[in-house]
């Protein structure tokens, strides 16, 4: 290649950075937005990750925090989020971070162009991917996928340079892009399988092939086998997900032209059919001779991520990121001079389509600053029930940015019934709520604009913040002159989130204190039923309404007494594991035993408890009859777990017998016992 083209390159990839870069200076100091759903969850997962360093907690490293809806993500993208949380706005400031993926996609967009069709290709490929507004679509977003389209472009442009790993050094670092790629999201292993079956050709090439291959499996295995049990159900449950959310099914039109679509939207109609027509010529051009091998590599970058990209149900455009810059590539590869000028004047004219920074406030630190300003300081969590599942309002943003914030005791949940129960406040919105809400939700939020009916005997408007949609927000707290249960009532059932009571008396004790009695409680995710259970809540807010009991918050669960039998608890795991599981206990020693296929597996411990801990001591683990290594003493505290336990545990003192698990005094002896 002579100066003149080298120059050209250069002071393109230099124009278009200075370019992208004021760009990304404009953001940061123009936009307000909050952070969207999987962006805010993204910044969660960089928050778990600085806290385990900071803590110094080796296991959370490795065994990474799942979030509803999400598989656990490897831990890459995660890490070069984790300076930005220092910003009061990090969901703004990661357009910098982006910034640099974006060039690495950008100039291994045009390293493979090179590579196929030489200088002047790259250049065209270079303004086309730089200019591009699909491209752009996620670039100030909180996503690994612009990461992971990174790497794997890399990875691709690697690959042509090391003549399909015959060169040892560019296979080296073929495998730590690769790596890089499947440490950033778990996706990164379909795209990679053309370049992985490039390899198995001569000797030399299997070579370097396993060589890149083992640098890939050192870099990814700890964290893959540790998570793996967890992310592969939630990875097919995301799947398979899509045609539920009105994705095109498979077999459709609109299924095989959503990707192409995207691609139209990334290079305008012109440029789609231009680098189309672009990559046929390439390929007839060239059928036979030395070119033939990376022109088809091209071909099969982009066709292979296609075809897995269609066929998955779930759909979303970034998932095609990783092969976008293969069309350009090859395109510009297969085009005449004349025709690549008219691809750099295509791309000069559709770039006015990037992505521009929103000014608008949505007041959504100033909700959760009123929240904290006006909570109950006596209660250990007060849990904000957020309506709307708009993009700029909904409960996964707010929870990152109350977390980012230090905001410990407002978390964000609520059960949803004929009111928000479990709540201390209620986020509305008026207008547009958002997608995928339960009419019950619409309903509640019709029900709170008319200042009548339950809601408005449980909450009251405390303040309101005009939105730039034009839409309302309005923020709701628990009425604290909420009329106390008079004298006993007794129910023959009840329905406490997930919890089905049977037999239940609750006896007023005091100001906000109740002693609850239940015959029998079931859980739903494990029918083992507790008999005889006694409990004392403390700071409750309950509502009677209709003949039955609404639980807008509680302090303090005591659990006074109760139990369960072992035979109850082995039909309840069998029936959720579908395996035959037996369990017993004897001087206070639970051994639970099943069969995992062939194999006998055991598992003897002891657990005790009192006021706020539960303890948990392994004595044996076995497989086959073979002992395996056991974890230490475990102990868990029985604090606030908000969304799902916004109340602080008490136990009186727990032991195990022959018949089951109890709470309280042992019926037996007389005495009591409680920790280990």
């Amino acid at each position: 290649m002579r100066r003149p083209q080298i120059l050209l390159l250069a002071g393109l990839a230099a124009g278009l950075f200075i370019y992208h870069a004021l760009l990304v200076r404009q953001w940061v100091r123009e936009d307000r937005q909050p952070p969207g759903w999987d962006p805010a969850v993204h910044l969660g997962t960089a928050l778990d990750y600085r806290d385990a360093w900071r803590e110094g907690d080796l296991l959370r490293l490795l065994l990474t925090k799942s979030r509803p809806g999400h598989p656990p993500y490897p831990p890459v993208y995660h890490y070069s989020l984790i300076p930005l949380l220092e910003s009061p706005h990090p969901q703004t400031v990661v357009a910098v971070l982006n910034l640099g993926y974006f060039m690495i996609l950008l100039l291994a967009s045009g390293w493979a162009a090179f590579r196929l069709g030489g200088p002047w290709a790259a250049a065209a490929t270079l303004l086309a991917c730089g200019l591009s507004p699909g491209l752009l679509l996620k670039f100030r977003e909180a996503f690994p996928d612009l990461s992971i389209a990174a790497w794997v472009t890399l990875t691709y442009a690697l690959l042509l340079e090391s003549g399909f790993y015959e060169r040892r050094r560019e296979s080296v670092l073929l495998g730590l892009a690769a790596a890089l790629a499947m440490n950033s999201k778990w996706g990164a292993v379909l795209y990679l399988v053309p370049a992985w079956l490039a390899g198995l050709g001569s000797p030399v090439r299997r070579r370097n092939l396993w060589l890149a291959t083992a640098i890939v499996a050192a870099s990814c295995l700890p964290w893959y086998l540790v998570n793996g049990v967890q992310m592969l159900p939630r990875i097919w449950a995301s799947v398979i997900l899509g045609h539920h959310q009105g994705q095109p099914l498979t077999w459709t039109w609109g299924n095989w032209w959503y990707y192409p679509d995207f691609l139209v939207m990334c290079y305008s109609w012109p440029g789609f059919l231009l680098f189309s027509a672009g990559a046929l010529r390439a390929l007839y051009r060239d059928r036979t001779g030395p070119r033939r091998a990376l022109t088809l590599c091209a071909a099969a970058w982009l066709a292979f991520s296609y075809l897995v990209c269609t066929v998955v149900p779930s759909k979303d455009w970034r998932y095609i990121l990783p092969a976008a810059g293969a069309l350009p590539a090859l395109g510009a590869a297969g085009l005449p001079a004349p025709a690549l000028g008219a691809a750099v004047l295509i791309a000069l004219w559709h770039r006015g389509a990037t992505l521009r920074p929103e000014p608008g406030d949505w007041h959504m630190e100033d909700v959760l600053k009123t929240v904290e300003s006006r909570r109950d300081p006596s209660r250990p969590v007060s849990t904000l029930c957020v309506l709307p599942n708009h993009r700029e309002v909904n409960s996964t943003s707010l929870g990152f940015m109350a977390r980012h914030a230090g905001l410990s005791r407002v978390s964000m949940g609520c059960e949803q019934n004929e009111i928000p129960e479990w709540a201390d406040f209620v986020l509305l919105k008026t207008g547009d709520l958002g997608a995928f809400f339960a009419d019950n939700t619409r309903r509640i939020t019709a029900e709170a604009q008319t200042d009548k009916g339950l809601f408005a005997r449980a909450f009251r408007a405390s303040a309101r913040w005009p939105l730039p949609d034009g839409s309302e927000a309005v923020l709701f707290e628990a009425r604290r002159d909420l009329p106390r249960l008079r004298g006993e009532r007794t129910f023959p059932t009840l329905q406490v989130r997930s919890a089905a009571l049977e037999g239940v008396r609750i006896v007023p004790q005091g100001a906000d204190a109740y002693e609850i009695r239940v015959a029998t409680l079931t859980l739903a995710k494990l029918p083992a039923p507790v008999k005889d259970l006694r409990l004392v809540l403390s700071g409750a807010r309950l509502l009677e309404d209709g003949g039955r009991i609404y639980v807008l918050g509680v302090g303090t669960v005591t659990l006074a007494s109760g139990g369960f039998s072992w035979r109850d608890l082995a039909e309840a795991l069998s029936g959720r594991s579908r395996l035959p599981v037996t369990v017993s206990a004897a001087d206070g020693r639970v051994s639970v035993g099943a069969r995992l296929g062939p194999l006998p597996a055991d598992l003897a411990f002891r657990v005790g408890g009192l006021d706020g801990q539960l303890e948990l001591r392994v004595e044996r683990i076995a497989l086959a009859g073979l002992g395996l290594p056991k974890p230490g003493p475990r102990s868990w505290d029985l604090g606030p777990r908000p969304p799902n336990q916004p109340y602080a545990i008490v136990l009186r003192p727990v032991h195990a017998d022959e018949r089951g698990l109890w709470i309280g005094e042992d019926s037996e002896t007389g005495r009591w016992r409680s920790r280990l």
